[in-house]
């Protein structure tokens, strides 16, 4: 038998029903299949939580990932001001701060933003009489604020790829345990326990066996060029070379 797998857990589930259904009918002459296919079962069924679990429905919450980005791309601008208008009065010479504007901050990658807060919001402790400058500890507390909530929206779509990464890995360990436990126990004993009953027998190799899909319809571009060659390979074969 060959198995692809793209198709191996309907195969499975296949398998599961067909044995759950035909238990008694099949362990009759072998006992031992008995127990061999309440064993299966339960693998099949702790897979079955896997295999309902669906990857595509996890998605990364992008309208709220934007809108922490413009309310922590705000916080970031108003300690960025402060820091450009204390440079600007010490007279140092211009710094990065001068440069940067509210709408390049939004769209700043998010990694990029975070190091423009963190430089930022060194700079500003160091800075005495912040409510001179407008600035409050509670602006700051905030601000801080702010940052770990985008810190956490910034790292969950990383984090969602190793969460999916982890449960696809389990789920084709599960089927491949499932499968592997068929091959040494049940497969080969079922020639045994079917041996007075073809018919069942036939009906097991059926549900355990996974096509092939077929190559189908070749393209209009495909079925042209195969026409022209045919053409070609026949003019050759009558020795006509033009």
């Amino acid at each position: 038998m060959r198995f692809y797998k793209n198709k191996q857990p309907e195969m499975l589930n296949s398998v599961a029903f067909l044995l759950k259904s035909e238990k008694n009918a099949i362990s009759v002459k072998v006992r031992a299949l008995k127990d061999f296919i309440s064993e299966f079962i339960e693998k099949h069924s702790k897979l079955q939580t896997l295999i309902s679990w669906n990857p595509n429905a996890i998605n990364i919450e992008t309208l709220g990932k934007n809108s922490a980005r413009q309310a922590f791309a705000e916080v970031t601008m108003k300690l960025l001001a402060v820091v450009k208008a204390v440079n600007y009065r010490s007279k140092s010479k211009p710094v990065a701060e001068m440069r940067y504007t509210l709408s390049g901050l939004k769209k700043m990658p998010a990694a990029d933003l975070c190091k423009v807060y963190l430089d930022a919001a060194n700079k500003v402790k160091k800075i005495k009489n912040l409510p001179y400058y407008g600035l409050s500890p509670a602006d700051l507390h905030n601000a801080q604020a702010y940052y770990k909530e985008f810190s956490v929206i910034k790292n969950a779509p990383a984090k969602r790829k190793k969460d999916v990464a982890a449960k696809n890995k389990k789920l084709n360990d599960g089927i491949s345990e499932c499968i592997e436990f068929l091959e040494h126990t049940i497969d080969s004993l079922m020639r045994l326990a079917t041996e007075d009953n073809r018919q069942l027998r036939d009906k097991y190799k059926s549900v355990r066996t996974v096509f092939a899909r077929g190559q189908g319809r070749p393209s209009d571009a495909e079925a042209a060029y195969r026409k022209s060659r045919g053409k070609k390979k026949q003019r050759l074969a009558d020795g006509n070379w033009r």
